[in-house]
C-alpha cells in the first residue's frame, strides 16, 4: 500500500512556517482522554486558520492520509506506529473574546474555560458547558449540550474551513444543528471559531 509523502509535507510547512509546530513520530496517548495512541507520521498543531489551511492542504497535495483533532476527548487512536497525519486544532487556537453579550472563541478553547469566561462577564447561557471537556470546535461540530442547554441555542456563526481551503462564516442557523450534529459532520469542513450570543 502506498503512503503519502509525509516528510515533504512537513518540510513544505516548515519552509513556509519556520516557527510552527510540525511533530514527527509523535505518540498520540499525551494528546487523548483515554490516554492510549501510538505514534503518528507527524502532527501538526497550527496557529490561525491561515495555517490550517496551509497544512492541509500540503497534506492533500502529498497524499497523507489526514485526521483533525481538537481536545482528543473521546477519540480512539490505535497503539500501533500509523501512517497518518494528524491536525491538532488546540491551544494555539484557542483565544476567547468577550464583547458585550457576544463569546468569540477559537475552536480550541476549551468549554469550561469558555463558560468560565461567560460568568466572569456576568453572561448567562453557557453554564451548561462548564461540565463538557471538549473544546469549541468538537462542541460545535456535534452540537454538544448538557443540563438542558445545548450549542444550537447560544452559536450565532461559525467560521470554518472547507475541504478546497476557502475560509466561510455559517450563522446559526446555517449550521443545521439537530440532536448531537451539525452540517459539519457532512460537508468535511473544520471549524475554525465560533460566536456565541449569550
Amino acid at each position: 500500500m502506498t503512503t503519502g509523502d509525509f516528510a515533504h509535507a512537513a518540510s513544505t510547512y516548515r519552509s513556509a512556517y519556520p516557527g510552527g509546530d510540525c511533530r514527527e513520530n509523535e505518540v498520540m496517548a499525551p494528546h487523548t482522554s483515554f490516554r492510549i495512541g501510538g505514534p503518528v507520521r507527524v502532527m501538526f498543531c497550527p496557529a490561525s486558520p491561515e495555517e490550517t489551511a496551509f497544512v492541509l492542504r500540503a497534506l492533500r497535495e502529498n497524499g497523507c492520509r489526514t485526521v483533525v483533532m481538537g481536545n482528543g476527548t473521546d477519540l480512539l487512536f490505535s497503539d500501533r506506529p500509523m501512517d497518518l497525519a494528524v491536525v491538532k486544532i488546540g491551544e494555539r487556537m484557542s483565544g476567547i473574546e468577550v464583547s458585550g453579550s457576544a463569546v468569540t472563541a477559537g475552536a480550541g478553547a476549551l468549554m469550561p474555560k469558555v463558560s468560565s469566561a461567560a460568568r466572569d462577564a456576568s453572561l448567562t447561557g453557557l453554564e451548561f458547558a462548564q461540565g463538557i471537556p471538549g473544546s469549541v470546535g468538537g462542541a460545535v461540530y456535534m452540537n454538544a449540550g448538557a443540563y438542558g442547554g445545548e450549542m444550537a441555542d447560544i452559536v450565532a456563526s461559525v467560521t470554518a474551513l472547507t475541504p478546497e481551503g476557502t475560509i466561510k462564516t455559517y450563522t446559526g442557523r446555517q449550521c443545521g444543528f439537530g440532536y448531537r450534529r451539525s452540517i459539519f459532520e457532512d460537508n468535511g469542513e473544520v471549524v475554525l471559531s465560533a460566536v456565541m450570543t449569550l
